[in-house]
């Protein structure tokens, strides 16, 4: 896994953005299974490839996890990257599955990149906030969230929400709390947007990660070192991805709703679970 060092994420801080912004409780104590809404994003047609059969069970992912958690070896920390994407059925299974995910991602990018072009106001109304114009930045975020990352009851809706959650507390840390002028959002350049995109893919997937497995930090299944050390090598690597697959694109430019858009974020997220299913 990636060396290279970088903030730390939430872990070690009080949320910035109040309760309102928190995942739902879901039930982690069962297996995934595929949602009917969890296909790729191609007018709700599947892969007509067929999917790698999984080389692994969750209890052998699970198994590998414990063992880092118990160990904290980097070593440890590969291997269990390597069994969970083996459980999922491999890179491409694991991709294909995480459309709440990619929404996201391109919610994200879409509303950003709109803010950096032509500001707050006609962001908002583009996604059906226009009455959130004149209010309060928590209230705007409180609609936001919920309009970028609906809650919903399945792991990969918590995972979703909770990356957009982290996303928007770390751009009300850079660009709203010393005013708490939502607009302090328009001072967003392209790589504001691109970190963006990022954090929220890297997040998902991080988020699903340990909800998957049923880890949690609370219960001691994982520390909170590990759990930002983890989140550190997912991060560092996705935001690479990203900036490979945007290449010289102006991501403030890229139409995210178009073809090509959505061709970089499904790139990312097969990229990003081939990163974890090789053992480093």
């Amino acid at each position: 896994m990636g060396t290279s060092t970088s903030n730390p994420g939430p872990f070690d801080r009080q949320p910035l953005l109040p309760s309102w912004a928190l995942p739902p409780d879901v039930d982690s104590d069962m297996a995934p299974n595929n949602d009917d809404n969890d296909l790729l994003d191609n007018g709700g047609q599947q892969d007509s490839l067929p999917l790698q059969i999984p080389s692994v069970t969750w209890q052998g992912a699970k198994a590998s996890m414990s063992r880092f958690a118990s160990s904290g070896e980097r070593s440890s920390l590969s291997r269990a990257a390597r069994d969970y994407v083996g459980a999922k059925g491999g890179r491409r299974a694991a991709a294909q599955a995480a459309s709440t995910g990619k929404s996201v991602a391109l919610r994200v990018g879409g509303f950003l990149s709109t803010v950096a072009r032509v500001g707050v106001r006609a962001a908002l109304d583009e996604i059906g906030l226009g009455h959130m114009v004149g209010r309060g930045a928590q209230e705007v975020l409180a609609a936001l969230i919920d309009a970028l990352a609906p809650a919903g009851a399945t792991l990969r809706e918590a995972a979703a929400r909770k990356a957009a959650n982290d996303v928007l507390e770390k751009l009300y840390e850079n660009y709203i709390a010393d005013t708490g002028d939502i607009a302090g959002l328009e001072r967003l350049d392209k790589q504001g947007v691109a970190d963006a995109i990022e954090a929220s893919i890297a997040g998902y997937i991080y988020n699903l990660w340990l909800e998957e497995l049923g880890l949690s930090i609370e219960a001691k299944a994982i520390s909170p070192s590990q759990a930002v050390a983890l989140e550190r090598d997912v991060r560092v690597y996705v935001k690479e991805l990203v900036r490979l697959e945007i290449g010289e694109h102006d991501p403030v430019a890229i139409d995210w709703n178009s073809s090509a858009g959505h061709d970089i974020i499904d790139t990312v997220f097969q990229e990003a679970y081939g990163f974890l299913e090789v053992e480093q």
